[in-house]
């Protein structure tokens, strides 16, 4: 996989091998304590509206880490994994 910077707090992750069903995927959060971390589409930028419902597709997904009490974006390590059929 390959992950691409976006603003504060926002990662993209494209899979080299895209799976051939939407995979599951989960991501935890690693260091300050109270941000919140979510996984949604692939897009190079932040959901549209706060629609963070979304879900990651067959050629990867997003990230998004926002501040303890804000909807500012917050740079921070985690890990991922995602599961499914290749």
């Amino acid at each position: 996989f390959t992950v691409a910077k976006g603003t504060a707090g926002h990662y993209a992750i494209i899979f080299t091998t895209p799976f051939s069903s939407l995979p599951s995927v989960t991501a935890t959060r690693h260091g300050r304590y109270g941000t919140t971390i979510t996984v949604f589409e692939y897009k190079s930028g932040w959901v549209a509206n706060g629609n963070l419902d979304s879900r990651p597709g067959t050629a990867g997904f997003s990230v998004g880490i926002l501040e303890p009490t804000s909807t500012t974006g917050y740079n921070q390590s985690f890990s991922f994994i995602a599961i499914g059929r290749r």
